[in-house]
């Protein structure tokens, strides 16, 4: 008797052994399981080699991602400007018979304050925010006057509309009824230039063909002496950018003459600004839509624009392409920032920015649009890109791994980045559309580098 209890316990110990074990191995083999559907999106994963990085990640978030519009209907014509330790976001909203302007006050710390600018507008993308030093100063295209007119307004630091919508251009038809074409004024730019605001516009010119205008404007929207053309040639001018250069103001724009889009760049100096070097071509590429950027780094001026690699149905996919100035004033060999694919997804007609840059002092930081990854959740299979930031040196170099950005959508586009006003943060600003609707929303996320520079 004595032994067949020694035998039922030592019989009872292995069980619960045996238990033990199993449970464990049934434990690791869900864990395991639950990592293949549900994989740590802590990983930073390269979009070349695919493999987990060694190197720290160049940001991470503080908040967000916030929802700052409706979404009965897509916006577009995103905008931006950093202002006395705020951005200011500015972006369009259409509706059955209107499209107005709306704008949005956004802290480093993630407040939100939405504001409607316009009413029964037919507002037309681009839109351009500056900082003036006093305000926000906003510009964009309206056609309420039965053909497309720039129109301005300005939205104090504490969220009221100081000077409202005023139509900023009179342009007179070369013919009548002749309303969408080039007897139209559009495409706005703005740059806070020597204490006053410059405003760069496309406006009917030789031939028809849309030209380069500039002018001041006052606190009241008015222009302070008649527009200068400063551009002339038989094709359309557009995609417009001002930047600031030692002693005036740099302005790039597009020609397309056919089968490609030409980048152009002159310089002007002084009140009222006069070209001191004319206007030369800085590259060529057939990546559509030409949108080139230029921001101040490390004591001179890089220029960045994306190089097409390859198309196919709707969606294109290039490089972005730096060139910098030389003290002597001509442009250095361009080279390629980082190995990255750009993907527009929409029709070419109405797809977004693809990329957009932003100087942090002796580096800059790029937010761009990245094809899709196969996580192995469905919304992530069903993406068809993302939104990435990463910061180079002013050599192009990658200084750290790029975060992803916090997309809640399908669809992320159109990224902007914007100084936050704070040291080492910035706010990401794109549209997506949300799992289970029609219409994109403007989005917003803050975020900080969290590497040592």
């Amino acid at each position: 008797m004595k032994y067949l209890w020694i035998t039922a316990f030592f019989i009872s110990f292995f069980l619960i052994l045996s238990c033990g074990k199993n449970k464990n191995q049934s434990n690791e083999k869900r864990k395991n399981e639950a990592e293949i559907i549900h994989p740590n999106k802590n990983k930073t994963v390269s979009s070349q080699s695919q493999e987990v990085s060694s190197k720290s990640a160049c940001f991470k978030k503080i908040w967000g991602p916030v929802r700052i519009s409706s979404t009965s209907a897509t916006p577009y014509g995103l905008s931006g400007a950093t202002g006395v330790g705020q951005v200011g976001v500015t972006w369009i909203e259409p509706s059955l018979y209107t499209s107005n302007v709306y704008f949005a006050r956004i802290s480093s710390e993630g407040t939100v304050q939405k504001i409607p600018v316009t009413k029964k507008a037919s507002a037309y993308a681009p839109t351009d925010t500056a900082w003036t030093g006093r305000d926000f100063a906003i510009a964009w295209g309206d056609d309420r006057q039965r053909r497309i007119e720039i129109f301005t307004a300005r939205v104090s630091p504490t969220g009221k509309i100081s000077s409202g919508a005023r139509q900023f251009t009179f342009t007179r038809p070369v013919k009548e009824g002749d309303i969408y074409s080039s007897d139209s004024s559009k495409e706005p730019a703005l740059l806070n230039y020597n204490e006053n605001l410059l405003i760069v516009w496309g406006g009917p010119g030789d031939r028809g063909r849309q030209q380069m205008y500039h002018s001041i404007v006052s606190k009241k929207g008015k222009a302070l002496y008649e527009p200068y053309e400063l551009t002339k040639g038989p094709f359309d001018h557009g995609s417009f950018r001002l930047a600031p250069v030692d002693g005036g103001v740099a302005f790039l724009f597009c020609v397309n003459p056919g089968g490609e889009n030409q980048i152009w760049r002159g310089i002007m100096e002084g009140i009222p600004p006069k070209v001191t070097s004319f206007p030369s071509m800085i590259a060529a590429t057939k990546f559509f839509p030409c949108q080139p950027v230029e921001i101040p780094v490390a004591g001179k001026n890089l220029i960045m624009w994306v190089e097409k690699a390859k198309e196919s149905g709707l969606e294109q996919t290039g490089n972005i392409k730096i060139v910098s100035t030389l003290p002597s004033g001509e442009l250095g060999a361009a080279s390629t920032v980082n190995e990255v694919t750009i993907v527009n997804y929409r029709a070419k007609l109405n797809a977004g920015r693809p990329f957009d840059a932003v100087s942090t002092g002796k580096h800059f930081a790029i937010a761009w649009t990245s094809p899709r990854t196969t996580q192995g959740e469905k919304i992530e299979e069903e993406k068809i890109q993302n939104i990435d930031v990463g910061i180079f040196s002013e050599a192009g170099e990658k200084l750290c791994e790029p975060y992803r950005v916090d997309a809640p959508g399908l669809f992320p586009d159109d990224p902007r980045i914007l100084y936050s006003g704070f040291e080492k943060r910035f706010i990401i600003v794109w549209t997506d559309r949300l799992p289970g609707e029609i219409a994109f929303s403007v989005e917003v996320e803050g975020i900080e580098i969290s590497f040592n520079e």
